[in-house]
């Protein structure tokens, strides 16, 4: 079983699903699209493929979304916020 992720922030929904299917004998590979950076993982999970790395940014686009907004975009972007 592959299991993706659009971005993994804190790592815990990952790990918790891993453990859950494991625990059921599920034979598991995992995955994730994007991933923040290490300063904001709660876990020592580490995902088995990675799409791609970014900042610790919000990033829109390519069916990532902000408030249901920007979610179309045909690129990853990052949402800029006022100051």
């Amino acid at each position: 079983m592959l299991l993706v992720e659009d971005i993994v922030d804190t790592g815990l929904t990952l790990s918790s699903l891993t453990e859950t299917l494991r625990a059921r004998k599920a034979a598991l590979a995992r995955g994730r699209n994007a991933a923040r950076q290490a300063e904001c993982r709660k876990t020592s999970f580490q995902p088995k493929y990675t799409g791609f790395k970014i900042a610790n940014e919000f990033v829109v686009g390519f069916g990532l979304d902000y408030d249901e907004r920007y979610r179309q975009l045909p690129y990853v972007g990052v949402l800029m916020r006022k100051l």
